[in-house]
């Protein structure tokens, strides 16, 4: 029996297309959780409701960039819901963003496994994730050769037109990128909202790490 007034798909969906900062639409589906949902045995109705809610909850911490939260929550879902192919994809982002595999974790976000309700918030996701990951790509370097960079972005994507109306200057002489960082915000805007200084850090030294064993 479903006891949470609330855990149904209608006012999922009203969440995830409410542009609610990720701080707040954590909270929301945090208290959720905290009231708990009864199942006593999963139908196709309640896997539906489960399958969406744990998924609404993962991207969502995954947008307030709180990765080893999201790693915890899967700890959490039930035994018996892991083997349902949205869930099992989103754990599959949460380890690529965790590994910071790049070309994992841009498959998990174009997987057309999403249900209509999660789009929204997946959409943030990816959104979200290319721009931070160029706002590190820009404090780490002054100018990137477009080819070396292409492992951190979505395959098929122009790159540098993509990129160039974001502000980053492109040099066609010497073929590099001078990316720009703000973006239209600030980095510290963009990610002190989310994460303490030494997550930053470690978030930072984490993408040079990568850059170097390339």
């Amino acid at each position: 029996m479903l006891v949470v007034s609330k855990f149904n798909l209608q006012y999922f969906g009203t969440l995830s297309s409410s542009k609610l900062q990720p701080t707040n639409l954590v909270g929301v589906l945090s208290e959720l959780e905290n009231k708990t949902l009864f199942v006593e045995t999963i139908t196709p109705v309640s896997l539906e409701i489960l399958s969406t809610y744990y998924t609404l909850y993962i991207l969502s911490l995954i947008l307030d960039h709180d990765i080893n939260e999201a790693r915890f929550l899967l700890q959490r879902v039930p035994m018996s819901l892991l083997d349902d192919p949205q869930l099992a994809n989103a754990a599959a982002l949460v380890g690529a963003m965790y590994t910071h595999s790049y070309p994992s974790a841009y498959n998990a976000l174009s997987n057309h496994i999403w249900c209509d309700v999660a789009i929204p918030v997946r959409d943030r996701v990816y959104d979200d994730f290319k721009r931070t990951t160029l706002i590190l790509l820009s404090k780490s370097y002054t100018s990137i050769i477009p080819a070396f960079i292409a492992f951190y972005f979505p395959p098929g994507e122009d790159i540098v037109n993509g990129l160039v109306l974001d502000n980053s200057a492109y040099n066609s002489t010497m073929r590099f990128l001078k990316p720009a960082i703000s973006l239209g915000i600030s980095y510290h805007d963009e990610m002190s909202r989310f994460s303490p200084y030494d997550e930053r850090i470690e978030r930072l030294t984490g993408l040079v790490t990568h850059l170097t064993e390339i």
